[in-house]
């Protein structure tokens, strides 16, 4: 592989990165239902390319299901209380853990992190705010 071949894709990688920076701080200066969606729709995506990760490919539709699983038990918990929210936080690393042949643990561990980081991260903006 060349140094050409390398940076190629420079531009492009930048201004998708552009793109997600403003993305997110518009989802953070607003907060309330906007962020809780860009939370949800990012740790979704995270549970999906994690799965892909994990499974052959001959599984791979079962990251979709945990993909939107996670978004749609993100987006509850946010507006339940904490002690109801925090075993339903568990669903979706529950469910793959059935579902997976393979690399269980890692999937549950790290889907576990990551529904609790998005979960913190919504109630941290909703308490404190931006500033």
């Amino acid at each position: 592989m060349g140094n050409t071949e390398k940076w190629s894709d420079l531009t492009a990688r930048v201004g998708s990165a552009v793109v997600m920076l403003v993305l997110a701080a518009i989802g953070i200066w607003a907060g309330g239902h906007l962020f809780h969606l860009l939370v949800a729709v990012i740790c979704a995506l995270m549970i999906w390319e994690l799965v892909n990760m994990l499974t052959p490919s001959d599984r791979r539709n079962i990251a979709l299901v945990l993909g939107a699983l996670t978004g749609a038990v993100l987006l509850i918990a946010v507006y339940i209380p904490a002690g109801f929210a925090l075993p339903l936080l568990f669903a979706p690393a529950l469910l793959g853990f059935g579902q997976l042949e393979r690399n269980r643990t890692i999937y549950m561990s790290f889907t576990v992190m990551i529904l609790l980081s998005g979960f913190g991260m919504m109630q941290v903006r909703d308490d404190m705010g931006v500033g």
